[in-house]
């Protein structure tokens, strides 16, 4: 698909729910471009994104998503960064111990404080930023916090070979199964090819 955006409806959903059928999963799996994908009733809404959410986990990815929202949202959006600390409580009878458990839920959440703080001084002077620490399984907590009043969420994607496309790897995959708020699927930018590669 050629263009700089593919915007897919969701008509087999409740109103203002997107989740991503399997001709969409098609047409975004390889796409060159960015996808949008809308609930049913978007465009009866208005369509303002007065708030926006962008994951962010450091990757280039991220920033690419980043990216994108800021030129989606202007001056006016509020800015919503949200990251996503493994949260291991839940692991222990699996692992059977809860005390190297706990260091690495400590670890995580520092290193998801850390990325948060980076994101936040890599932005242009004079935009502000919320940020969100979530806990959890990364496409449930960001799927929860699609419903924390964002009006789009920005998530990044795998980008493969000298094109940019669209590659879904399993947290963004996971996360169109349900989300509440339209979303936004940007892949990584362009990289030249290397004579190794």
């Amino acid at each position: 698909l050629e263009g700089d955006l593919l915007v897919l409806g969701c008509a087999r959903t409740d109103p203002g729910t997107v989740r991503a059928g399997h001709k969409a999963r098609v047409l975004m799996q390889g796409s060159r471009c960015a996808i949008a994908l809308a609930p049913a009733g978007f465009r009866k809404s208005g369509g303002d994104f007065g708030t926006i959410g962008v994951a962010t986990d450091g990757s280039p990815e991220s920033g690419q998503a980043l990216q994108a929202a800021l030129e989606v949202g202007g001056d006016d959006a509020e800015l919503r960064l949200i990251t996503v600390a493994t949260d291991f409580a839940d692991a222990w009878g699996f692992w059977g111990s809860t005390y190297a458990l706990s260091e690495l839920g400590e670890a995580s959440r520092e290193q998801a404080e850390q990325t948060l703080s980076a994101t936040a001084e890599s932005l242009p002077e004079g935009v502000e930023a919320t940020r969100v620490m979530a806990e959890g399984v990364a496409a449930v907590a960001l799927r929860e916090q699609s419903a924390q009043g964002l009006d789009l969420l920005c998530v990044g994607s795998r980008g493969y070979g000298p094109l940019k496309r669209v590659l879904l790897g399993s947290v963004s995959s996971e996360l169109l199964h349900e989300v509440s708020c339209p979303v936004l699927v940007v892949p990584r930018s362009a990289e030249p090819e290397t004579s190794e590669g």
